[in-house]
């Protein structure tokens, strides 16, 4: 065989080796990106920040509109658990929301804004509790507790916003009623 020939032969073997590695990578590269942005859009929607949480939620195909609603119902049912938003809890929520990443004026927000002002029926908090299930039957340990914190987290803030009556930071009957409620449906 002519040194030509195994040259070519040989550039035609690299050509095809790195072409597919070439390709791959770039693969790769694109669903790295593509999940990225993912994480952020679900990070956005739901003030969550934890890596090891939304990349799970990422896989699993959460959307950011879906994860807005899981983290932002319970604020929600929390607020209107003696049927009226206290001024202090509906700053508090709006507060809260803001400083765990909820862009202000964003879509979120909005939501969290219409939901403190018009009261939901029973079927959100029921629609919740099933979707809830859902999704930790299908995370880690890891972002079960890491899932279950946050959201624990913001709604008791929110409890803790109106007082409660006479005692400040105290949290009133039927919000301990809804916290325990939301605690149970995280506790799967």
């Amino acid at each position: 065989m002519d040194r030509n020939a195994f040259n070519e032969r040989e550039r035609a073997l690299e050509d095809e080796f790195f072409f597919r590695v070439d390709k791959e990578l770039l693969s790769k590269l694109r669903k790295q990106l593509t999940d990225e942005a993912a994480r952020n859009a679900l990070a956005s929607a739901s003030g969550f920040s934890d890596e090891t949480l939304l990349n799970e939620l990422v896989q699993l195909g959460v959307s950011p509109d879906t994860l807005g609603s899981l983290a932002l119902a319970p604020i929600v049912l929390v607020a209107w658990s003696d049927r009226r938003v206290d001024p202090d809890e509906r700053l508090t929520a709006l507060a809260t929301a803001a400083a765990e990443g909820i862009f202000v004026g964003g879509p979120a927000y909005k939501l969290l804004e219409f939901w403190l002002a018009n009261e939901p029926g029973r079927q959100l908090g029921e629609t919740w509790k099933h979707y809830v299930h859902a999704v930790m039957n299908a995370l880690s340990a890891d972002a079960k507790a890491i899932l279950r914190e946050e959201v624990l987290r913001k709604a008791r803030r929110t409890a803790m916003a109106s007082g409660g009556g006479v005692c400040i930071d105290k949290i009133s009957p039927s919000e301990q009623r809804v916290l325990k409620e939301l605690e149970a449906a995280l506790s799967c």
